[in-house]
């Protein structure tokens, strides 16, 4: 859901959240619609224009208007019939400076599709990579506790069995204690290694 103003969908508890990125999208995409939009419009108001120029100059060729005047109201009746056939001009022109426009937003929108689905794509897959980075971080996570509930255990086992087992034995507990905590530092290294990554992908 897109927040009341556009920052608000930056931010978020959860480190997987692509609330952001799909808020960017989604304003593109509407960009994408506003632009065929404008074209649209530009297009339709051509034709107007076109038409209107069209009917305008039609008007003054074809139109009598005041045929049997003479002197100087002839000569303003021609004027007028001239201003009129300007005008029509004008508009005609006019229509097909839109129409230049309107073919301009075509390009820019079909570049902008072309330049959107690139960025797309890396963003996607940049997405899978850090779902999966964190994925990993969180399973490591898991082994390290679960390695450091083991480590209390053998501790505790080595204090509860230290006067009741041989030295062989003794011996056989401690490899085990110290196999568990090279484990636990192993994987608490991974841990914050994955983090590490993880944070690194925002800087």
């Amino acid at each position: 859901m897109r927040g009341i103003y556009f920052k608000e969908n930056f931010w978020s508890t959860d480190i997987t959240s692509i609330a952001g990125y799909d808020c960017l999208i989604q304003h593109m995409n509407d960009g994408k619609k506003n632009c065929k939009e404008y074209e649209d419009f530009l297009k339709e108001r051509a034709s107007i224009e076109e038409k209107y120029g069209k009917d305008l100059v039609n008007l003054s060729k074809k139109k009598p208007c005041g045929q049997t005047e003479i002197n100087t109201l002839k000569r303003s009746l021609d004027v007028f019939k001239q201003q009129i056939d300007n005008i029509g001009q004008c508009h005609i022109q006019l229509a097909q400076t839109l129409r230049d426009e309107a073919r301009k937003m075509e390009e820019f929108r079909e570049k902008q599709k072309q330049e959107r689905k690139k960025i797309e794509a890396v963003m996607d897959a940049f997405h899978k990579q850090k779902l999966m980075q964190y994925k990993k971080t969180i399973e490591s996570k898991r082994n390290y506790e679960q390695r450091c509930r083991d480590k209390d255990q053998a501790e505790q086992a080595v204090g509860q069995c230290k006067n009741m087992v041989n030295e062989k034995q003794q011996e056989k507990v401690m490899s085990i204690t110290q196999w568990s905590l090279t484990r636990i530092f192993s994987l608490l290294f991974t841990f914050f290694l994955w983090d590490f990554i993880i944070i690194q992908q925002f800087i």
